[in-house]
């Protein structure tokens, strides 16, 4: 694990705590209120997204690939969603079986994925789930496309 990856993780709740008050937050909210049944969250950071999904769902899963990251979300994650299982894995090398979540969601991830069209539109992601949720819709796995909102922002 680098240093900058060390002190990305420490200061990126920080960095971002303007527009995540001004912008973030809301979208956030509105976004997860669609999230419904065994739920995947790629990329969790360091938790934004946790106080957020609703209690009535059925399982969450958050995956981090980042070290320095999961270990923020692994303590985020404790008060606020201690049923919530996370477990580090990349985006590109998802590990799990056909037909496992109902919802995937997504959100400030994209940026960090390889190659996030290849991976996200090919065979294996419509094979886990059957929504996906990026950025602030909802949309078919396969149909993945940036929020327009989001794109405006640059946070696609």
């Amino acid at each position: 694990m680098s240093l900058r990856s060390k002190l990305f993780a420490l200061t990126y709740d920080r960095q971002m705590a303007k527009v995540e008050k001004t912008t973030l937050r809301a979208l956030r909210e509105s976004l997860l209120a669609e999230a419904g049944g065994d739920v995947l969250e790629i990329g969790g950071g360091t938790g934004a997204n946790l106080p957020f999904y609703r209690q009535e769902a059925g399982s969450l899963t958050i995956t981090e690939p980042e070290p320095a990251m999961l270990r923020r979300l692994e303590r985020c994650a404790r008060e606020q969603a201690p049923r919530a299982k996370i477990l580090r894995a990349p985006a590109e090398d998802l590990p799990f079986e056909d037909g496992t979540f109902d919802t995937v969601v997504s959100t400030m991830v994209l940026c960090g994925v390889s190659d996030h069209v290849e991976h996200l539109t090919m065979p294996k992601a419509p094979s886990f789930v059957s929504p996906l949720i990026v950025g602030s819709a909802t949309a078919p796995v396969g149909s993945v496309r940036p929020n327009a909102q989001f794109a405006r922002q640059g946070l696609a």
